[in-house]
Protein backbone atom coordinates (compact mmCIF):
# COMPACT_ATOMS: atom_id res chain seq x y z
CA UNK A 1 0.00 0.00 0.00
CA UNK A 2 1.46 3.37 -1.48
CA UNK A 3 -0.13 5.56 1.46
CA UNK A 4 1.37 3.38 4.28
CA UNK A 5 4.75 3.98 2.78
CA UNK A 6 4.02 7.47 2.79
CA UNK A 7 3.09 7.88 6.24
CA UNK A 8 6.54 6.06 7.09
CA UNK A 9 8.18 8.53 5.22
CA UNK A 10 6.66 11.81 6.74
CA UNK A 11 6.53 10.06 10.29
CA UNK A 12 10.21 9.44 9.84
CA UNK A 13 11.03 13.31 8.52
CA UNK A 14 9.41 14.20 11.43
CA UNK A 15 11.61 12.72 13.94
CA UNK A 16 14.27 14.20 12.11
CA UNK A 17 13.24 17.60 12.57
CA UNK A 18 12.30 16.75 15.75
CA UNK A 19 15.65 15.63 16.21
CA UNK A 20 16.89 18.47 14.31
CA UNK A 21 15.26 21.42 16.34
CA UNK A 22 16.55 19.30 19.84
CA UNK A 23 20.04 19.96 18.24
CA UNK A 24 19.82 23.47 17.53
CA UNK A 25 18.01 24.38 20.81
CA UNK A 26 21.05 22.42 22.32
CA UNK A 27 23.54 24.56 20.42
CA UNK A 28 21.79 28.17 21.04
CA UNK A 29 21.59 26.90 24.88
CA UNK A 30 25.60 26.96 24.44
CA UNK A 31 25.86 29.49 22.41
CA UNK A 32 23.79 32.03 25.11
CA UNK A 33 26.07 30.77 27.93
CA UNK A 34 29.09 32.45 26.72
CA UNK A 35 30.37 35.26 27.82
CA UNK A 36 29.44 38.14 25.63
CA UNK A 37 33.23 39.56 25.24
CA UNK A 38 34.18 36.64 24.23
CA UNK A 39 31.40 36.08 21.22
CA UNK A 40 32.09 39.79 20.14
CA UNK A 41 35.91 38.39 20.37
CA UNK A 42 35.12 35.81 17.67
CA UNK A 43 32.93 38.03 15.89
CA UNK A 44 35.31 40.89 15.14
CA UNK A 45 38.09 38.11 14.70
CA UNK A 46 36.27 36.55 11.88
CA UNK A 47 37.42 37.47 8.45
CA UNK A 48 34.23 36.24 6.66
CA UNK A 49 31.62 37.40 8.87
CA UNK A 50 33.01 41.12 9.09
CA UNK A 51 33.37 41.08 5.43
CA UNK A 52 29.67 40.20 5.00
CA UNK A 53 28.63 42.64 7.64
CA UNK A 54 30.20 45.23 5.91
CA UNK A 55 28.61 44.34 2.48
CA UNK A 56 25.28 44.71 4.05
CA UNK A 57 26.51 48.17 4.57
CA UNK A 58 27.63 49.71 1.10
CA UNK A 59 26.63 53.27 2.31
CA UNK A 60 28.80 53.21 4.80
CA UNK A 61 32.82 53.25 3.33
CA UNK A 62 35.95 52.97 5.41
CA UNK A 63 39.19 55.13 3.84
CA UNK A 64 41.31 52.41 2.48
CA UNK A 65 44.62 54.53 4.58
CA UNK A 66 42.40 54.37 7.97
CA UNK A 67 42.74 50.50 7.41
CA UNK A 68 46.21 50.45 7.35
CA UNK A 69 48.24 50.73 10.97
CA UNK A 70 50.95 53.49 9.64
Amino acid sequence: QPTSVICFILSLYDLLKRLELNMIDKYTILQETMTNWTFMYRVLNSESISHSYWSLLPNFSIPESSLSME
